[in-house]
């Protein structure tokens, strides 16, 4: 990395601050010289002058981001170290690790939402695609907190733990990149203590009452629709009765004899 030292003012503090307004709303991959200069009106080779390469100003950032969450990282972690009466489980190491976003934050006078959007930038920005000292710097303090899980976790592989603490670390950033702007973000950082501290083998006795209760409750399985009832079979149309035959008309009735008058006979004309 050429440039080590956060500017505290002037053009490059400038150019520094619009770029992480801008990976917060775009991602690092997204964005470009141009949209760095344009939101600073800079010149388009500010950039290149200031801090060497595009790449170089993102490092920066990764620095600014992580210098903060370490040094919030390691006072947490002393403290738990520091022979407290109490006797420390599972749950507190997760629940430092966790509110060093927010401790971080108030270091660097930034918006807690804000850094805390920044902060999961950074985590869940691909490792492969990072430089070795950057690689180091994301990883330093995140490998302590994982030592003393392991601490307190005798009964179970440290293998199995380091699986479900990366898999917890990628959580934490795509958790923060999704907060929201309204009262409930201290209890979504409590529910995602809770759940990762379970996660990590937390008893539930070691989580406190509060915090359990803040959990959110799973919503209700929606009721299956009832079935629609079958549709009436339409009644058949009643057969039209059949035309009555005509009658046939009767036949004439036949003429009755007439009598010859002279022979007495009868005759059939």
């Amino acid at each position: 990395m050429r440039v080590l030292k956060i500017p505290e003012s002037g053009p490059k503090r400038k150019l520094l601050d619009a770029t992480e307004r801008l990976v917060v709303e775009k991602g690092f991959d997204l964005v470009s010289v141009r949209d760095i200069t344009g939101a600073t009106k800079a010149n388009v080779a500010a950039v290149n002058y200031h801090f060497g390469s595009r790449e170089g100003l993102m490092d920066l950032v990764f620095l600014h981001v992580m210098d903060a969450l370490n040094a919030e990282r390691l006072v947490g972690l002393a403290s738990l170290n520091g022979g407290s009466a109490k006797a420390i489980n599972v749950y507190d190491v997760v629940s430092v690790f966790v509110r060093s976003v927010i401790s971080a934050a108030g270091r660097l006078d930034l918006d807690e939402l804000f850094f805390a959007k920044l902060a999961g930038r950074v985590l869940v920005f691909p490792k492969e695609n990072l430089s070795p000292e950057l690689s180091t710097l994301r990883s330093e303090a995140s490998d302590l907190f994982l030592e003393k899980i392991i601490e307190l976790s005798p009964e179970q592989n440290p293998e199995d733990l380091k699986a479900a603490w990366e898999f917890f670390e990628a959580g934490l950033g795509q958790s923060l990149l999704n907060l929201r702007a309204d009262p409930k973000v201290s209890k979504a950082y409590e529910a995602w203590i809770a759940f990762s501290g379970k996660a990590l083998g937390a008893s539930n006795e070691a989580i406190p009452v509060a915090v359990r209760q803040s959990e959110p409750e799973p919503e209700p399985e929606p009721e299956p629709e009832p079935e629609p009832e079958p549709e009436p079979e339409p009644e058949p149309e009643p057969e039209p009765e059949p035309e009555p035959e005509p009658e046939p008309e009767p036949e004439p009735e036949p003429e009755p004899p007439r009598k010859d008058a002279n022979q007495g006979m009868l005759f059939d004309f």
